[in-house]
């Protein structure tokens, strides 16, 4: 602690510094005329220090009014408490879930606060780029604890806090300036209508404006280049808020329609092959509907993987051969035999191989061949790669088209960086996010006129790949009661068809209460369900979540099943822990819910 104490605190006694928390926080002041200073550190010598450092201090004849914070959720009250905040010293790591980096997140996006400094304090150098984290957190310094001195945080004061007052003066001309601009349209309105004797005026008021316009242009260009990002993210939120909507609505429409289809075709004698055909075709169809759904979502929000084990050789050649249909392109197969299972979401992991199909399909507009192979692959500690040691299977995808100039490789993952004219940029950077979800890595290789080759590696899951055929197989065997909750009766309905043509008693539901009276309705009468399939959401009622939470009360052994058509949503990724046992993604068919079913009955 001595260290500590001694770099901010300069000559000063170490005595003197020897206080507790109670007498720190009384030297916070309630003076309107003081700068507010936030500091929020958990580590008790740190801020000890800082708080006495500064106590003296009075910059343009105002003092400090010091305000202490030891934890995330402390220092969210503080700044709720205290809008007009200045300058704010943030530890990086402060002993909990929640870090820095994730209140200066808040700060920025949750309260829209652009005005507040933020210097960003740690006391392990070295551990990340400074310039990526001032670049990408949107704060004004990075500092080691180790170096800021009294005469260094005096130092750092100063700027932030000049740097504030003159932020606090750009908005206020701005909002001058928009002032200025309504004035104007209103008199240029009222001239329209004036004899020309007040055609003068317009022109004198028009030429003061445009002065007083070149004046305050030069304050806001600063300003303009740094809102642009925010306006990119901004509406790419609006698009996933659009998409999120549709892609529920339109989900649960196509569980209606794979649920029916699959019961149909479960349905029909052998003499109607022909029939089972059509069939067939309509639900490969509703896949194909599904997927592309998927495909909007993660797009529009980059939604947190559905994470299931899956056979990546059967969704390789699906999803490539899916991205070439009338394309002059062709594919060459090289995917072993004994292709490891893999724990990821089909959908994301689909779209990323549709994007790299089309991309390569794109960079041979002439026609030619792409070569797609997959193997295990051991992967040792200290690759150059940073991924954990162990086994995984690396995709490979190969062109022959027009190459990529080496100056663009490293910003090929780069969102909204496109070599094309009407590219949008975020099909790779996506692929890129999902792939780092995945706990894996994605990379490219690729010289200019001699193609591209692009590489996905994606751990292999020790747990056992469940075929869907298998889990009907299963479940034939096995007999239960099934309690469903959905808002949508023809969702309810149908699921409920598929589950009695498994062979289990349901009982329906639209709501949370319905579910909750009928769960323990049952359970007194000494006649519990097996399971509870509940709808994530539910408009104006009890959703899924608050009703497993219900339930846990009545049966903490409960095999809940959540299910939602907003299949990006956390939830879906981290259903334990919200309480359920499994989750199914809509839409789903008769062999997706007999494998979900037999996860937990089987």
């Amino acid at each position: 602690m001595k260290k500590s104490l001694d770099n901010f605190a300069g000559t000063r006694e170490k005595d003197d510094l020897m206080i507790f928390k109670d007498e720190i926080d009384s030297v916070e002041s309630n003076d309107n005329n003081c700068w507010k200073v936030l500091i929020v550190d958990d580590e008790v010598d740190v801020y000890q220090a800082t708080m006495i450092s500064l106590s003296d201090f009075v910059f343009e004849g105002r003092k400090l009014n010091l305000i202490g914070a030891h934890s995330y959720d402390d220092a969210k009250s503080k700044l709720t408490e205290n809008p007009d905040i200045a300058l704010i010293f943030l530890d990086v790591v402060l002993g909990e879930e929640k870090s820095g980096l994730d209140l200066v997140k808040y700060i920025r996006e949750s309260l829209g606060n652009d005005c507040v400094r933020i210097v960003l304090r740690t006391g392990q150098p070295g551990q990340a780029p400074e310039d990526d984290i001032i670049v990408n957190y949107n704060i004004d310094d990075y500092k080691e604890k180790s170096s800021l001195t009294t005469q260094k945080l005096f130092t750092t004061v100063i700027s932030s806090l000049r740097s504030y007052k003159l932020i606090l003066q750009l908005d206020e001309n701005n909002k001058i300036l928009g002032e200025e601009i309504s004035k104007r349209k209103d008199a240029e309105d009222k001239l329209q209508e004036a004899n020309e004797n007040l055609e003068r005026k317009v022109e004198e008021r028009t030429i003061e404006l445009q002065k007083t316009n070149q004046k305050l242009e030069h304050e806001m260009i600063e300003r303009q280049r740094m809102e642009v990002e925010l306006v990119k993210v901004a509406k790419l939120e609006s698009i996933g808020v659009l998409a999120g909507g549709i892609a529920h609505d339109f989900n649960n429409l196509l569980t209606g329609i794979l649920g029916n289809l699959s019961l149909a075709v479960d349905s029909l004698e052998p003499e109607h092959d022909s029939i089972s055909l059509y069939v067939d075709g309509a639900m490969q169809a509703s896949r194909r509907a599904k997927d592309l759904t998927q495909q909007l979502l993660t797009f529009a929000t980059g939604g947190a993987p559905v994470k299931k084990v899956i056979n990546a050789s059967r969704l390789i050649r699906e999803s490539a051969s899916f991205s070439l249909h009338g394309s002059n392109v062709t594919l060459e197969w090289s995917i072993a035999n004994e292709l490891g299972p893999i724990e990821a979401d089909s959908g994301q992991i689909g779209q990323v191989i549709q994007n790299v199909i089309i991309n390569a399909n794109q960079a041979m507009p002439g026609g030619g061949k792409i070569t797609i192979s997959a193997e295990n692959i051991d992967i040792s500690e200290g690759n150059d790669m940073s991924l954990p040691p162990g086994e995984y299977s690396r995709i490979t995808i190969k062109d022959k088209g027009i190459g990529i100039d080496e100056e663009h490789i490293s910003k090929i993952f780069d969102p909204f960086f496109t070599t094309k004219d009407k590219g949008h940029g975020l099909g790779l950077a996506t692929s890129f996010s999902i792939i780092k979800n995945h706990k894996g890595y994605m990379t490219l290789v690729s010289k200019k006129n001699e193609g591209a080759t692009v590489y996905i590696y994606l751990p292999v899951t020790s747990e056992v790949f469940i075929d869907p055929m298998g889990a009907r197989e299963i479940v034939d065997e096995i007999s239960g009661k099934i309690l469903i909750m959905d808002d949508e009766k023809y969702v309810a309905k149908v699921t409920a068809n598929m589950l009695i043509k498994l062979g289990f008693t349901v009982e329906t539901s639209f709501d949370g209460d319905q579910a909750v009276d009928a769960y323990r309705q049952a359970k007194d009468r000494d006649e519990p369900f097996d399971i509870v399939i509940c709808d994530l959401t539910v408009p104006g009622g009890k959703g899924g979540v608050q009703t497993i939470n219900e339930l846990i009360e009545i049966d903490p052994e409960v095999n809940g099943i959540v299910a939602s058509g907003y299949a990006s949503d956390p939830i879906l990724s981290n259903y334990k822990d919200y309480g359920f046992k499994g989750v199914i993604s809509k839409p789903f068919d008769l062999d997706d819910l007999a494998a979900v079913v037999r996860r937990l009955l089987g």
